[in-house]
């Protein structure tokens, strides 16, 4: 009776064994997935707040400074193209970035501020590089129509970070 009651009692045991080691992995599991989302969304920011940046001196100062000459030319416009294709890549990298996303974050409204902010800086971008020299009073109003666009845009995306950021810090 000693016997089966012992055996009883060691597998009772070892249930609970298997039954907290599950417990312990799936925290585990929680954990390091909780850290890598972190860690994607903190790269997230820190390239959205690069991009922020430099594209102030790439595209808005080149568009500003075309916009500002008296007699632009080809030169002149093809800085600004080379400006603005260097730029398009890092914002289709981050749309892409954006887009995959699967965490709980896409949950906030950051992610669709995001979305939306990077896919509308592509698409601008993508139609400025394919704009030939803009010369006539038409085009440079259109081009300067563009690059108020662009800035609202910037700001959309300064707004977009902060929330970002706001999210990483309470996820903590």
């Amino acid at each position: 009776m000693n016997a089966i009651g012992a055996a009883g009692e060691a597998i009772s045991k070892l249930t609970a064994g298997f039954k907290d080691l599950v417990v312990a992995g799936k925290d585990s599991y929680n954990y390091v997935a909780a850290t890598r989302e972190r860690d994607r969304l903190l790269d997230l920011s820190r390239r959205t707040t690069n991009l922020i940046v430099t594209q102030n001196i790439q595209v808005v100062e080149s568009l500003d400074q075309y916009l500002a000459e008296r007699h632009p030319t080809k030169d002149d416009w093809e800085k600004v193209i080379r400006n603005i294709e260097a730029t398009l890549v890092s914002v289709r990298e981050l749309v892409a970035d954006v887009q995959a996303e699967n965490g709980s974050f896409v949950l906030e409204p950051a992610f669709l501020t995001l979305n939306q902010t990077f896919s509308s800086r592509a698409s601008l971008l993508s139609q400025l590089a394919a704009m030939p020299t803009p010369n006539s009073r038409e085009e440079l109003s259109l081009l300067q129509q563009a690059s108020a666009k662009y800035k609202l845009l910037i700001a959309n995306a300064r707004e977009a970070v902060m929330q970002l950021n706001a999210y990483i810090k309470s996820a903590k």
